[in-house]
């Protein structure tokens, strides 16, 4: 299973929906169509997708990508996580994101 979904988030309502690849052993690459509710993380890792992922060709070449980016970050803990402010300087771009990420973190205590 992809370990990025979020327990129980599939129940949703979706608003937005993303296509995902997902690597599962030696099974064959394949994409899934997911709401973004059921997302548990984001890395900042970024991994280029070919525009179309319907050939099993670039399927296997996201899911070489996706190896080997574990495979580079095994050693330190798995790959980081993407960070809103240092990763996409939300802070810098709008100005009331500071006191809503305080407000998240102090709700997630």
């Amino acid at each position: 299973a992809c370990g990025a979904l979020a327990a129980g988030a599939a129940d949703a309502a979706p608003a937005k929906v993303v296509d995902v690849v997902i690597v599962e052993g030696d099974r064959a690459p394949r994409v899934a169509a997911l709401p973004l509710v059921a997302l548990r993380s984001l890395s900042a890792v970024r991994v280029f997708l070919p525009p179309d992922l319907r050939r099993p060709e670039a399927r296997a070449a996201v899911a070489a990508a996706v190896e080997e980016v574990g495979r580079r970050f095994s050693t330190k803990g798995g790959a980081p996580s993407l960070d809103p402010d240092r990763d996409l300087g939300l802070s810098k771009k709008e100005p009331s994101y500071a006191a809503l990420a305080a407000a998240a973190a102090a709700a997630r205590e």
